[in-house]
């Protein structure tokens, strides 16, 4: 046993109840993503070691309690660049990395944020094998509108500009790349995130040059920022 590797492990120390192995199950699954959002932090390369405390009795509730001393934590910055989750269908199809490289012009925009299969309020980019991309919006999952994507090239699904094109070209939906290139946070001041979701997709369609027939996007509302 690596007893310097247990000193830098973290304590999560919770009352017991009857879900205690639920709890250690869910932290050892998804530790994963701390560990690829803080590759720097030596504290996450391995689990948390789990412990219970007996919980709060009525005793305990009307007698003075013991004060417990408080750790300060700091994480230090938190990487950037989209990862997959290493827990869904749509993982394969990742384009990873902290820039997304225009294929066919060859434009670098750097990732500000940390992105996974599970992010939502997303711009999007699609890439197709023959270099043509496609910008899009959703506020669900990001892996749930990759799913439907792919449904749409499957089903032989003609509406669709990508799944028009990944047809006509006889590309197969298993050859098609996304990558979350921006996450909207909650607004303050109780702003539209919607809006504020399309304003940015539109932004990102001028950016990345996706309008047709340079790319796979047609036309764009202007209104949107009216």
């Amino acid at each position: 046993r690596n007893k310097k590797t247990d000193r830098r492990r973290i304590p999560f120390v919770t009352d017991y109840n009857r879900q205690y192995q639920s709890i250690s199950n869910t932290l050892r699954r998804h530790w994963h993503i701390l560990q690829r959002a803080y590759p720097h932090i030596d504290e996450f390369i391995a689990p948390p070691i789990v412990s219970y405390r007996r919980g709060r009795t009525i005793g305990k509730m009307v007698t003075s309690a013991q004060v417990k001393k408080k750790i300060d934590t700091f994480f230090g910055k938190r990487a950037t660049g989209m990862s997959p989750c290493y827990n869904c269908n749509q993982c394969p199809f990742v384009y990873k990395g902290k820039d997304f490289i225009h294929p066919g012009t060859g434009y670098t925009a750097r990732l500000r944020g940390f992105y996974t299969c599970v992010s939502k309020y997303v711009v999007y980019v699609l890439v197709c094998p023959c270099d043509l991309i496609y910008v899009g919006e959703t506020t669900q999952m990001i892996k749930s509108r990759i799913s439907q994507h792919r449904s749409a090239i499957n089903l032989g699904n003609t509406s669709q500009p990508v799944s028009k094109l990944f047809l006509e070209k006889g590309h197969s939906a298993d050859q098609l790349r996304f990558m979350v290139l921006e996450m909207i946070p909650p607004l303050k001041n109780g702003g539209d995130p919607e809006l504020r979701l399309k304003q940015r997709e539109v932004w990102w369609i001028h950016k990345l040059g996706s309008l047709q027939p340079k790319g796979l996007n047609g036309d764009y509302d202007l209104y949107l920022f009216l």
